[in-house]
């Protein structure tokens, strides 16, 4: 069987009970589906395909750098896991990464024109908070940062080489067919958290947490045939 979208959405109904696009829109489907594989997935699943490098070039002079731009149509969220290079490609220099303000701040007093010529020099820190990185100190210089990151995953559309970030198609199929039960519980899941019976949640949610399981045996298993591979 091919986990198309077609195939998943009637999985969903069925699973939610929700048989008529009265009680629940195909438009409305298609957005519950999305999100999850989108968003959700990635960060519950941590499947070990979906690691990649992200780079970033540091420019003499300027400490903040902007996520809202681009990041997003490719990439899910960063890892604390950084190494910065003044060659493109390199990893020389593991960096401290931060999420929390009054860590970053302890060690990098605010206050401070770390802009200063004086107080510019290669980035050893930074602060990924609000959408933004923020380095200290200052670069003094062009860099190159790379950070292990989450991609968001692929859809196949109608089953061919094209990739989208969604489905949309009812022929499309998700980056690996093996999510498709995945997709199918967690999507319902959530359905069934705003508008469904208690007693259906918790079933679905039992057959959600065991898919967890078969997929993270999966990934276990990809990555031991493939461990030689640097994983960004």
């Amino acid at each position: 069987m091919s986990w198309t979208l077609s195939v998943m959405k009637n999985r969903i109904r069925n699973l939610c009970t929700v048989q008529e696009t009265s009680q629940l829109s195909e438009d409305n489907l298609l957005a519950y589906l999305n999100r999850y594989y989108t968003w959700q997935l990635p960060k519950e699943i941590k499947p070990i395909q979906l690691e990649t490098g992200y780079e970033v070039t540091l420019s003499d002079g300027t400490e903040t750098y902007d996520l809202k731009g681009t990041f997003y149509d490719t990439y899910v969220k960063l890892d604390p896991l950084a190494y910065i290079s003044d060659t493109q490609g390199r990893k020389e220099y593991q960096m401290s990464v931060y999420y929390n303000l009054e860590d970053f701040y302890a060690i990098w007093p605010d206050g401070i024109d770390y802009t200063d010529s004086d107080n510019t020099a290669r980035p050893s820190s930074v602060l990924i908070y609000n959408n933004e990185l923020l380095f200290r100190k200052c670069p003094d210089d062009t860099y190159y940062v790379n950070f292990k990151a989450m991609r968001r995953p692929l859809v196949y559309v109608s089953a061919g080489t094209t990739t989208s970030n969604s489905f949309a198609n009812d022929a499309d199929i998700p980056e690996l067919e093996e999510w498709g039960q995945i997709i199918v519980y967690g999507t319902a899941k959530n359905i069934l958290e705003e508008m469904g019976s208690l007693d259906d949640l918790q079933t679905v949610s039992a057959l959600y947490e065991k898919e967890k399981s078969n997929v993270h045996s999966q990934t276990l298993n990809w990555y031991n045939q493939t461990r030689a591979k640097p994983k960004f």
